[in-house]
């Protein structure tokens, strides 16, 4: 209970720059936030996803579907963790693009 005393924190200097840090935080993200939802055709976050104006989710796989089901099990995981419905979840295959694509653990190249 007095671990928080020998360090010299107080509770209202913690809560004081919690206040500042999550401030600061809103501030900063506010103008991108902006940017971003003026005018965008589809908001691509990442490399793999992309979410166009009408709420249509796009993943892109570099990898092929060969029976593991990954085309059918990727858009149930999107579809779960964003609670959108599953039929506005559809994969497409990513272009050759090592750089971008590659898998690390097989020395960057894009394969299946």
């Amino acid at each position: 209970m007095q671990s928080h005393l020998k360090l010299g924190l107080s509770r209202r200097h913690f809560l004081f720059a919690g206040a500042a840090a999550g401030g600061g935080m809103i501030i900063g993200w506010a103008p991108i936030a902006k940017a971003q939802t003026n005018n965008f055709s589809v908001l691509a976050p990442g490399a793999f996803i992309r979410i166009d104006r009408q709420n249509k989710v796009t993943i892109v796989s570099p990898a092929i579907e060969m029976g593991q089901g990954t085309y059918t099990a990727l858009p149930m995981l999107v579809a779960e963790e964003l609670d959108i419905d599953v039929e506005s979840v559809a994969v497409d295959h990513a272009p050759p693009n090592d750089k971008l694509y590659g898998n690390r653990a097989i020395n960057n190249e894009q394969i299946t």
